[in-house]
């Protein structure tokens, strides 16, 4: 079919002619159009889908069937959690985990006000950062539901700041609640997490020693030599304290050695402080890892991992708050309206509608079976279609 666009101005140019003849049928007609674009939406989202999958129809039928019943109870249109899934199977998921993902990320977007793409790109960001699977990819939107509600800190802005910085955090040895709990401390006293997430990536890269990374993202790189040159400094700066290397020779994650700098910091001089600061931080994100050092010795960024190691269940406890809202029942009465126009109308009667006015086809049989459930609608459009003589063979 045609783009929904072209497609509603080939059934008003098809409709015209019975509308000019009987005006009592165009209210009719426009809650047919309405039924007929959203029939529209489902069809062309799942011929998105199977053209990034290859299933066997049943497949493809199982899912919306499934689809249709998900949507309802998660609050979004039909068409809506078809795109999802189709887009976490342009990453490599199959139907089965991508419909799965497709739910979670359906429950973040709503609990959240990031939107359906926001929510899929941010999980993404986690679940490849974290390696956690399909099924996994739930604690993601638990942690974040959590720590938004305990913190007061937006749930959509810690999902931005987790994608920014969840692959340099992981890579630096944090794991997701350590990472989740850092972003918090800073977000907390400077209020936005985005910008949270740059400074968490600055700070680990520094730690590692990783000159042209921070050079690609355009931030100071001023003392980074090595990672040894940077042991060296922090052991003479911390009175041979703060180690970021183990007893093992690894080195330490993140989280570690910036709890090892919290419990000597006011021990130090505020020249000591200054030049660890900017060792650590360099010139432009000083601030936000002051407030995250301030975070650690308030105990606040450890709250923070005891909430999001504790979260589970909250994304669904969120979600069926969300439900009982305003915004909520109206979603969920957009997708019983999706849902119920795929028992009115076909897909296959809207393209042979398409195919009437774009080939010119005299043919009526099939447009008033299929209109049926319409009742007068399907009734009145086959008298006047027959009047016309639109049914008879040319």
């Amino acid at each position: 079919m045609p783009n929904k666009d072209s497609f509603e101005k080939e059934l008003d140019t098809l409709f015209q002619p019975i509308l000019k003849q009987s005006k009592s049928l165009a209210p009719i007609y426009d809650q047919f159009k309405k039924i007929a674009g959203a029939v529209y939406e489902v069809d062309s989202a799942m011929a998105d889908l199977a053209s990034v999958t290859n299933e066997a129809d049943s497949v493809y039928e199982a899912f919306l069937t499934n689809a249709q019943a998900k949507a309802q109870d998660l609050g979004k249109t039909i068409s809506s959690l078809v795109t999802q899934t189709t887009n976490w199977a342009r990453q490599g998921f199959d139907v089965k985990q991508s419909a799965k993902l497709a739910e979670y990320s359906s429950i973040y977007s709503n609990i959240s006000g990031a939107g359906d793409q926001n929510a899929i790109t941010n999980m993404a960001a986690a679940m490849k950062a974290f390696n956690l699977t399909a099924d996994e990819s739930i604690r993601i939107v638990d942690a974040l539901a959590r720590l938004g509600k305990d913190f007061g800190i937006s749930t959509a802005g810690l999902g931005e700041g987790l994608r920014t910085s969840a692959s340099t955090l992981a890579m630096a040895g944090n794991d997701m609640n350590q990472s989740l709990a850092m972003l918090i401390g800073m977000t907390k006293l400077t209020g936005n997490a985005a910008e949270a997430g740059n400074a968490l990536n600055v700070l680990a890269l520094r730690f590692m020693g990783m000159k042209d990374a921070l050079n690609a993202l355009g931030e100071d790189t001023s003392g980074i030599e090595s990672v040894r040159q940077m042991q060296a400094q922090l052991l003479d700066l911390s009175n041979n304290t703060v180690d970021i290397f183990d007893y093992q020779g690894n080195l330490k994650s993140t989280y570690e050695i910036i709890s090892d700098i919290a419990r000597v910091w006011s021990e130090m001089s505020l020249v000591d402080q200054s030049q660890m600061l900017n060792l650590i931080a360099g010139n432009q994100q000083q601030s936000h890892v002051s407030a995250l050092i301030q975070s650690v010795q308030s105990g606040q960024v450890s709250k923070a991992l005891s909430s999001s190691i504790s979260s589970e269940g909250s994304a669904l406890k969120e979600q069926e708050q969300w439900l009982d809202t305003l915004e909520g029942k109206t979603r969920q009465l957009e997708a019983s309206f999706q849902s119920l126009t795929q028992t009115l109308v076909s897909s296959d009667l809207l393209k042979f509608l398409v195919d009437l006015g774009t080939t010119g086809v005299n043919a009526v049989t099939g447009i008033t079976d299929a209109l049926t459930p319409l009742g007068t609608l399907g009734a009145t459009l086959g008298a006047v279609l027959s009047s016309k003589n639109l049914g008879k063979c040319a």
